[in-house]
């Protein structure tokens, strides 16, 4: 896969290959940063930023390694097809590492509670300290207790800090 670059047509490949990624890296930086300003407008939360920017930035570089590989002249079908099995076989094996990333991202989006809230939810009653994108930490009356979002997500939820802003009905 070469890539044509009109006055680097005569160059040699390694230095075309090293002003795509230069170009990529650019592009990486510039693309994390408009995602960043997007999301922080529409209010999300901090951590799904973060999480999402991670994400975005991951799938460019993997995407950039493989044109400048191609670039070089090395055969990149092999290198996406392997690419492909590996994600599926991971997505797999951690589908329940999964199942609490996407509650966590549905928790972070939708914010039945937020930090300092009194809970009950996954079983646990008490006062939400953290929440990331796979757990979310409760303390008890005796204890902190880390619960797996999937849990959380799957059942009922009963902010009981939030009870009286809602009209009586």
């Amino acid at each position: 896969m070469d890539i044509p670059m009109g006055f680097m047509s005569g160059a040699p490949a390694w230095i075309r290959a090293a002003v795509i990624l230069v170009a990529g890296w650019l592009a990486v930086r510039l693309a994390g940063a408009a995602l960043s300003r997007a999301m922080a407008r529409a209010n999300l939360d901090p951590t799904l930023t973060a999480f999402a920017r991670r994400a975005l930035s991951a799938a460019l570089w993997l995407m950039l390694l493989a044109v400048v590989l191609g670039t070089l002249g090395f055969d990149v079908a092999g290198f996406i097809a392997g690419l492909s099995v590996t994600g599926f076989v991971l997505g797999f094996a951690a589908k329940d590492a999964l199942g609490n990333l996407a509650a966590g991202i549905l928790l972070m989006v939708y914010r039945p509670f937020g930090v300092g809230d009194t809970v009950s939810a996954g079983g646990v009653d008490g006062v939400v300290r953290e929440i990331t994108v796979t757990m979310t930490v409760i303390l008890t009356e005796a204890e902190v207790v880390t619960v797996p979002n999937s849990k959380i997500w799957g059942g009922p939820i009963k902010n009981k800090t939030r009870r009286e802003s809602y009209p009586a009905s």
